[in-house]
């Protein structure tokens, strides 16, 4: 059911580990749904993206909060409300694509840098981080937001990760999360 589906792709989005999308082809509906929930997604420059549920007589329904959490309101009524048919630069500059790539041999390169980046971060941190930006985006700067992003800084610099990570910084190596490198599985 639809209902089924827009739950997992919540679940999808909201997983702690950092996720990446790649398209190398057509990305249609759901797939570009299941895009819009990937924290980064690279595409070759031949992909294109299309919903074309109008064109049938329905809506995207559910896909069109992930699409429209993503990028934004004018980008989302475009992609849902005209069926048109969106290149990787576009999708680039809507906020849909991170980055666009010559074809899919490139892909184990744009994965290995992600990982590369990852490997140096605290892997609870990080997480957090993530849902920080889920639950802070989009809403606007009041004091209770200013209550909540204090508490999660306060909680977080009192936990183990920062605490290893600060006396790695005064023993000048590196914190344990980074010495084991982050292979991808691409």
């Amino acid at each position: 059911s639809m209902v089924n589906l827009m739950k997992l792709l919540h679940y999808f989005q909201c997983l702690p580990q950092f996720t990446v999308g790649l398209a190398q082809g057509s990305a249609m509906g759901t797939g570009l749904g299941l895009l819009a929930a990937c924290d980064a997604v690279c595409a070759v420059a031949t992909a294109r993206f299309v919903v074309s549920e109008v064109k049938l007589g329905t809506c995207p329904a559910a896909i069109a909060p992930l699409v429209a959490g993503k990028i934004g309101a004018a980008s989302a009524k475009r992609i849902l409300c005209t069926a048109e048919i969106i290149t990787a630069q576009l999708a680039k500059q809507m906020g849909l694509v991170t980055e666009v790539v010559d074809d899919e041999l490139d892909f184990s390169k744009y994965v290995e840098g992600i990982c590369e980046k990852i490997t140096l971060c605290a892997p609870v941190a990080s997480a957090r981080s993530k849902r920080l930006v889920q639950n802070v985006s989009a809403r606007p700067l009041t004091l209770k937001l200013l209550s909540y992003t204090g508490g999660e800084l306060a909680d977080v610099r009192i936990g183990d990760e920062a605490v290893r990570g600060m006396a790695a910084v005064q023993a000048r190596t590196k914190p344990s999360w980074a010495e084991t490198p982050i292979k991808p599985l691409y």
